[in-house]
Parts: structure tokens; sequence; C-alpha cells
């Protein structure tokens, strides 16, 4: 999550990499922690609005979707 705060304050992409990176291997570990898959959606939804990346915003969605499932 600091990564992802990091990202909105310097306005640059590698701390919602770096954050995506951090949250993927944590859901590896426990893919049913909501909290990490929630802050996930938020990183590649922040990192697609920031480089206008469809794929991000794709994959904001697959994770959002998984939680409200939950």
């Amino acid at each position: 999550c600091a990564l992802d705060f990091l990202g909105d304050f310097h306005v640059e992409p590698i701390y919602y990499e770096k954050s995506i990176q951090v949250l993927s291997y944590v859901l590896k570990l426990d893919p049913d922690y909501t909290y990490a898959r929630y802050n996930l959606g938020l990183a590649f939804s922040h990192l697609g609005e920031l480089k206008a990346d469809l794929d991000a915003f794709s994959a904001a969605l697959q994770h959002f979707e998984i939680v409200l499932a939950h």
C-alpha cells in the first residue's frame, strides 16, 4: 500500500509497478487474502490511469470482480 501511495505522491509508474510485484507475490502465498487483492486492483487501476494502459485497467477489473465475489 505504501508503494501505491508513493506512486500517487511522486506520479511515477515505478512505484505502482513495484506495488503490483509485491502484492502479486503475496497473493501467490495466500490467494484468498482479499485486502491484498483489493490493493492490487487499485495499483493496477492507478498504473492504468497514469500510463493510459487498457491492459492495466483490465487487470484491475479482474481483481475487483474477484473481491466482489467474496
